[in-house]
């Protein structure tokens, strides 16, 4: 016999990454917690046998409460939660007991927790989430109010690449400080390369396109070009295996074709799931692959761009 820790590696990484950016705030973590010590089922409520024993047996990995009640759970999905069908059929039935108590179950993977200038993207979430409560409740909800949170809530390490980029190389973001695009060498940009990709309803993939110019010659072809990526955990859907509505499937009971929005929405119900405040995927990952993509430049900087200063360097003549 021999003694186990209560979680593994990755676990630990998400565990530490929790108690780092809420215990601040107020709030406590617990890892393992048997699902009846969280949910209770309803008097009169129906749970399917499947949901009922599987409600009995499983476990939250992590579940963040505030007040001594739980708020949200975080789950982390090793590559077996991706490849295994029998595993993707027990992550949606945990998925539809969480919704039926309202219970928000953020859901992530080894991306989420791959550290980036000493910061993983799990961190990025967690500031969003407390930020985001935060300004909700000290501010008047506008129809921009997304944006601006958007605007002031960059991936952390956005500005720290930024600044060396400025520093080493006199190269300046187009969306950062101006006055620094005003006396750039170089200026680079970070635009939409295509439109966002689903796959298999639970990712949301981000592809941005990042070039770098020297200033004098803004409108000619970029020195440098490169695509820019990157795929996160969106949802699991509360059903396997959903197609896209075919509008020819569904008519209503006099064989008349239903409106289209109806159409979405019965999707969008067998899909929703309570969102985590300020944690939206499409743009945690936006803002992720704009780091990404000046990290890319920073990569090209480094190799070619010291190079190119030597060539156009006067030689002294012997």
């Amino acid at each position: 016999m021999q003694k186990l820790p209560i979680v593994n590696s990755c676990e630990s990484v998400v565990g530490n990454s929790l108690w780092r950016n809420l215990a601040k705030q107020g709030y406590r973590v617990h890892p393992q917690i048997h699902l009846p010590r969280v949910l209770k089922k309803k008097d009169g409520e129906y749970l399917t046998t499947e949901e009922f024993r599987y409600f009995t047996q499983a476990s939250l990995d992590f579940v963040v409460y505030k007040c001594n009640f739980p708020v949200f759970a975080v789950e982390f999905d090793g590559p077996y939660h991706l490849s295994d069908a029998r595993t993707e059929e027990r992550d949606v039935i945990k998925n539809r007991l969480c919704k039926k108590a309202d219970l928000p179950l953020l859901r992530i993977t080894s991306t989420e927790i791959e550290e980036q200038d000493k910061i993983t993207l799990l961190d990025f979430m967690l500031m969003r989430y407390t930020a985001c409560l935060n300004e909700l409740s000290d501010s008047d909800i506008d129809s921009d109010w997304d944006v601006i949170f958007d605007v002031r809530h960059p991936f952390p390490a956005i500005r720290l690449v930024a600044d060396r980029l400025w520093n080493k190389y006199g190269i300046a973001w187009s969306r950062g400080d101006y006055r620094r695009i005003r006396t750039a060498v170089y200026t680079c940009d970070v635009a939409s390369a295509d439109p966002s990709q689903w796959h298999r309803d639970q990712f949301h993939t981000s592809a941005l396109r990042v070039s770098l110019w020297p200033k004098s010659e803004r409108q000619s072809t970029p020195i440098f070009t490169e695509i820019a990526s990157v795929t996160i955990r969106a949802w699991l859907p509360l059903q396997t295996n959903i197609p896209l509505p075919d509008i020819w499937d569904y008519q209503d009971g006099m064989g008349s074709l239903a409106p289209w929005s109806e159409v979405m929405q019965r999707r969008a119900i067998s899909m929703w799931f309570p969102h985590i405040p300020g944690v939206h995927p499409w743009d945690i990952a936006d803002s992720y692959c704009a780091y990404l993509g000046l990290l890319e430049v920073e990569r090209w900087a480094n190799t070619y761009l010291p190079v190119l200063q030597d060539l156009a360097t006067p030689q002294r003549e012997p």
